[in-house]
């Protein structure tokens, strides 16, 4: 934290390129196989579930919204080092 503003730079088409990344099927090709840790929406982190991006996403993510909080799953943030590749 610093009392002085400062100016983030980031490269021409970054997020271009970052779009393309995040596609599905691209997504699925470079990091269907990472863990995620999907959980129960709430102002408390509950039924944390560990898996494979790709069974979350094809799985989870093609399901109907249920008011049931147990049948519905969210990725909130992946930081772990598997993650690295969407934040270079």
């Amino acid at each position: 934290r610093t009392s002085e503003p400062y100016i983030v730079a980031l490269p021409a088409g970054r997020n271009a390129a970052l779009k393309a990344r995040l596609e599905r099927e691209a997504l699925l090709d470079e990091m269907g196989s990472a863990t995620c840790t999907p959980s129960q929406a709430g102002s408390v982190r509950t039924g944390i579930e560990e898996m494979p991006l790709r069974d979350y996403i094809e799985d989870w993510m093609s399901r109907r919204l249920s008011r049931d909080p147990s049948e519905n799953r969210y990725v909130f943030g992946e930081f772990g080092e598997q993650w690295a590749p969407l934040r270079e």
